[in-house]
C-alpha cells in the first residue's frame, strides 16, 4: 500500500513531480512496552498505545519531509499482521 504527501499550504503542483515509486518505508508493530513502535526508514519515529495516533504521526511526519523537499513524495506503510499487544 503507498501513500502519497503533499505539502500543507494548498498549493497545487505537477503530478508528474510525485515519484514513481516510494522515496519512505513507514512501519508500525507492535511492542510490548510502549504498544506499537512507527519507524520511517528504519529509525524510531514514534511509539504509542494508540494505533490511530501512531499512524497520524507517520502521516504528520511525511508531511514535514513533503514540505522540506517543496514537493509530494511517496512512502510505502506497513504495518505488521501481529497482534496489537496485551491480545
Amino acid at each position: 500500500m503507498g501513500t502519497t504527501v503533499f505539502p500543507e499550504g494548498g498549493m497545487m503542483y505537477d503530478l508528474t513531480n510525485i515519484p514513481a515509486h516510494p522515496l519512505y518505508a513507514l512501519m508500525i508493530r507492535p511492542d510490548d512496552v510502549a504498544g506499537f513502535i512507527l519507524t520511517l526508514d528504519g529509525q524510531v519515529i514514534s511509539s504509542g498505545h494508540d494505533l490511530k495516533e501512531v499512524r497520524e504521526e507517520g502521516r504528520t511526519e511525511l508531511r514535514v519531509r513533503a514540505a522540506l523537499a517543496a514537493r509530494p513524495v511517496r512512502a510505502r506503510a506497513v504495518e505488521s499482521a501481529s497482534p496489537a499487544p496485551g491480545t
